[in-house]
């Protein structure tokens, strides 16, 4: 059995389909399409929705509808590819892969062009290195000790001299590379005609999750570099993780928001779904996901999973991401105590599996033996969930059972109903007493932390 919900695999001229479409947003990807397609302006457009809602989804569908439409994109993920040192040479070679193989003038003209901003860029690394080594020489300091050495003397000024008539006259000539290479990534947006029908769509996914210096790398050359007509740049992040990579950067008394301001055009979100609808999404993907796991509609797994998810998905603002961390923590507890458990172990792995991904600060103090059941239900919410449903009446006193002293856990017995009773007597028989350390121990163990 799987370990993981797998990725949805979506053909790449596939679009917006309704199996796929599970959040009904082809109608926003219709009109970012427009968007782009009818600009004329440079353009660097943001998507920004929290970590879990489909983004990556929702893009790699709306790249089919624009190849639907015959529109030239390119999709490159920032996180898969921040192992690079070179944020610049990262994003042409992408550019340069698109070129079509008959255009090998072009290919050879673009690869010359790159060459020749990062000769620039090297330079002016070089000349920082200059400025630092020769500090003291700038300002003038280290002259004024080194005027009883006439030689000294006359070295240090022929290098102030050297350095300065170096950046006087590379200026004019980095300048002249950084359009040259604009100029030829213009003519690569346009068609072979050289006409500008559409633009060239350059879509960078996962943003906030690089590097914090590689993703300000990123949107550093896309304003310098990569800025010009024809050519669309659609990033995709979640915007606040993103300023604190800029404050990781630059440091906390930075305005994260307007030093991104520099480089975004425009912010889009995805609309805001009915609740109705949104419930109804998520309990399909919860659906979808327990089929392709293969979890058996008879096991107790699939039933409390199922349960216990569909009553929680409103109460704890579950997403996407939340339901694929959950089902893991699931398949680790049942593939290292057996797939078909007695029930109330079952139960009570579920909503700890829960627990964790939602509450992540209250499982540790769980895991670590300092909550009492009051305050684990206050700050998990426990106490919203009604007890008219008998497996939820027998989740609650599983859970105040395993949190009690001896002395409670007798008393709380006594006042138990006979199928309670019963049924925490069985999770005890085949689980121990201590069934909610054995859960813990096992996602502790095995789970990500």
């Amino acid at each position: 059995m799987k370990l993981t919900v797998p990725p949805l695999e979506i053909d790449p001229n596939e679009g917006f389909t309704q199996k796929n479409d599970l959040f009904q947003h082809k109608e926003f990807g219709e009109r970012l399409m427009n968007l782009v397609v009818n600009t004329d302006d440079e353009l660097v457009v943001a998507l920004d929705a929290p970590w879990g809602e489909g983004k990556t989804t929702f893009i790699k569908m709306w790249q089919g509808l624009l190849r639907q439409n015959e529109i030239r994109s390119i999709y490159f993920d920032a996180f898969a590819n921040d192992y690079q040192k070179d944020a610049f040479l990262a994003i042409s070679a992408e550019i340069y892969s698109l070129i079509e193989d008959k255009g090998t003038k072009q290919k050879a003209e673009f690869q010359k062009k790159v060459s020749a901003v990062v000769k620039t860029v090297e330079r002016a690394g070089l000349r920082i290195g200059v400025k630092a080594a020769t500090a003291g020489l700038v300002d003038g300091t280290v002259l004024d000790d080194l005027k009883l050495d006439k030689d000294l003397e006359k070295e240090a000024s022929e290098l102030i001299d050297s350095y300065v008539k170096q950046r006087l006259e590379g200026a004019k000539e980095d300048k002249q590379n950084f359009q040259s290479f604009k100029t030829t990534l213009s003519k690569i947006a346009k068609n072979s005609e050289g006409e500008q029908n559409s633009p060239l769509v350059f879509i960078i996914d996962e943003l906030d999750r690089c590097k914090p210096p590689f993703a300000l790398e990123i949107l550093e050359n896309i304003k310098h570099l990569y800025s010009i007509p024809g050519v669309v740049f659609v990033l995709v992040m979640n915007r606040q993780q993103l300023e604190e990579s800029v404050k990781c950067e630059y440091g906390s008394g930075i305005d994260a928001s307007k030093y991104l301001q520099k480089f975004i055009n425009i912010w889009l979100s995805f609309t805001k779904a009915a609740k109705w609808r949104r419930e109804h999404v998520l309990e399909r993907f919860l659906k979808n996901s327990l089929d392709d796991l293969g979890f058996t509609n008879n096991s107790s797994w699939h039933t409390w999973i199922e349960r216990l998810c569909k009553k929680l998905i409103s109460l704890y603002k579950l997403s996407l991401r939340d339901i694929e961390r959950i089902l893991g923590n699931c398949l680790i507890i049942m593939n290292t105590s057996g797939k078909n458990p007695e029930s109330g172990f079952a139960l009570v792995s579920v909503y700890i599996s829960i627990v964790k991904v939602v509450f992540p600060d209250v499982y540790l103090e769980l895991s670590n033996s300092r909550l009492d059941y009051k305050d684990f239900a206050d700050a998990t919410k426990l106490k919203n969930l009604k007890s008219d449903d008998r497996y939820i009446n027998f989740l609650k006193y599983a859970l105040r059972f395993s949190l009690a002293t001896e002395e409670e856990a007798q008393k709380l017995k006594m006042n138990l109903d006979d199928d309670i009773e019963s049924a925490i007597d069985n999770i005890i028989f085949h689980s121990g007493t201590d069934f909610l350390a054995n859960i813990c121990y096992i996602l502790d163990t095995f789970s990500d932390k």
